[in-house]
């Protein structure tokens, strides 16, 4: 049996003027990384935490090209996450289990890879989910 291991992936980024946020602040451009973590258990089972952004935010409705706007998201095509794992010799379709910590898109956009896995995410998300007044997450989840 191997041991447990812990991966991170860089899967894009954003950037923000942190002057629009925090007051007092002098105007500075910050980058915002999205990012996943596959977990691998010693007997072969694999976790994903998260799954960082989406390579567009086509279809996404006027949520997306809000976030778009205030966020903008750079992702290249070999970031996303379904590319670096099998960049890494791990087939999506092996991962059993994706846990969402929240709806932002930059955990969410990579949830399209992996249609056969358990999404494990918390009773607050659930809520959100049953009671959005957000016409654009009914098509992307």
């Amino acid at each position: 049996m191997s041991k447990p291991s812990l991966k991170y992936f860089a899967c894009g980024q954003t950037s923000h003027n942190l002057a629009l946020i925090y007051k007092g602040i002098p105007r500075e451009q910050r980058v915002f990384p999205a990012g996943a973590f596959l977990f691998g258990h010693p007997d072969g089972r694999k976790v994903l935490y998260d799954t960082g952004y989406a390579p567009s935010m086509v279809g996404t409705g006027w949520f997306g090209r809000l976030y778009s706007k205030l966020l903008p998201p750079v992702i290249e095509p070999h970031e996303t996450i379904d590319r670096q794992l099998i960049e890494d010799g791990i087939h999506p379709g092996s991962i059993g289990h994706v846990v969402v910590s929240h709806l932002h898109p930059d955990h969410i956009g990579g949830i399209r890879y992996f249609p056969n896995s358990t999404f494990v995410v918390s009773e607050q998300v659930i809520e959100t989910l049953d009671n959005h007044q957000l016409r654009a997450l009914s098509p992307v989840l």
